[in-house]
């Protein structure tokens, strides 16, 4: 969404796109030279699990870490707690458990770590993971758990694209998490923020959009979003305007500016750009006697306008008479 003043407002419609969940990776399927290389990456934490716990079939969870800019971002919306080391190491016990218990026959089980902070993930989380992942040791069907740090903060769509290729998922918040996990078909653990938002709301606005289960009653029409945000809210800005058209029958439009910024991620985006967008002069025909009163013009450029036409209206009684 655009920035007015000092605050940005992104929208991303996720009650659309769930319901569509199970074709998003048809419909949006990543290029081959980052799903090679994202591919490599696990394939590497592959071999280190079957050295240490032998050759068994390997679950790959991925972790998304947000922290940096966020977490002042999440405060300064009433988010009082955010994410922290415990909530990540229940997150992987959690995992753990359910893991287990969903198998019949042991597997390793690899939690694969990214973040947009490097340092104290190596530093504080990936220790404590670990920590976490040995009370599990003598479980008999767990064959053997490890936690690789694989993200690389410099390389933001390969690490998505990662993240994406696992099995199972935990995130915090933010789009790049959301959009991840989306793409992944097993179980997420996602960070519950209602129980720690300041309920002083007084001077905050209602900024929240519900989305009705209920089909409009409009008329086939348009629907786009306006770019804002990082890679992955111009994925979720996309994907809903995807989904919207889907559900609801609209012809979809986006800006120029997403599908500059994902056509080298996606092997294929069919919602056309504004520079391919149809101008429909026959539904603007006929609403021609109210254009003037719906869009009308800034003051300081009518009366610019209307000096320059007095000037050449001089000027032609001047020379022709008044």
């Amino acid at each position: 969404m655009p920035n007015t003043g000092s605050q940005r407002k992104y929208i991303i419609l996720v009650n659309s796109i769930v319901p569509l969940v199970g074709e998003l990776k048809e419909e949006f399927k990543y290029q081959p030279v980052y799903i090679n290389i994202a591919q490599a990456r696990l394939q590497r934490a592959r071999a280190i699990m079957n050295d240490k716990h032998g050759n068994r079939e390997t679950l790959f969870v991925a972790v998304h870490v947000r922290r940096t800019d966020y977490t002042g971002y999440l405060r300064r919306k009433g988010v009082t707690v955010t994410a922290d080391i415990n909530y990540y190491r229940h997150a992987v016990a959690w995992m753990l458990r359910k893991l287990i218990s969903d198998s019949a026959s042991s597997r390793n089980i690899a939690f694969i770590l990214a973040s947009d902070d490097k340092v104290w993930c190596k530093a504080k989380l990936l220790p404590e993971i670990q920590e976490e992942i040995q009370s599990f040791g003598n479980e008999t069907n767990l064959g053997g758990s490890s936690v690789f740090y694989l993200g690389d903060v410099e390389t933001p769509k390969l690490d998505l694209v990662m993240l994406s290729s696992c099995n199972h998922s935990i995130i915090s918040y933010g789009t790049y998490g959301l959009w991840s996990a989306l793409m992944v078909n097993g179980w997420t653990v996602v960070y519950d923020m209602s129980p720690h938002t300041s309920q002083n709301k007084k001077a905050r606005p209602n900024k929240t959009i519900f989305l009705l289960e209920v089909k409009p009653t409009c008329p086939k029409g348009v629907v786009t979003v306006v770019d804002g945000g990082r890679l992955c809210n111009k994925i979720l800005e996309y994907v809903s305007v995807w989904s919207l058209s889907r559900s609801y029958g609209l012809v979809p439009y986006v800006p120029d500016s997403i599908h500059s910024a994902l056509r080298n991620v996606f092997t294929q985006l069919r919602i056309p750009p504004f520079l391919s967008c149809i101008i429909l002069i026959d539904l603007i025909v006929p609403l021609i006697g109210v254009l003037k009163e719906e869009f009308k013009y800034q003051p300081v450029y009518t009366n610019s306008a209307q000096a320059r036409l007095r000037r050449a209206r001089a000027n032609v009684n001047d020379e022709h008479g008044n």
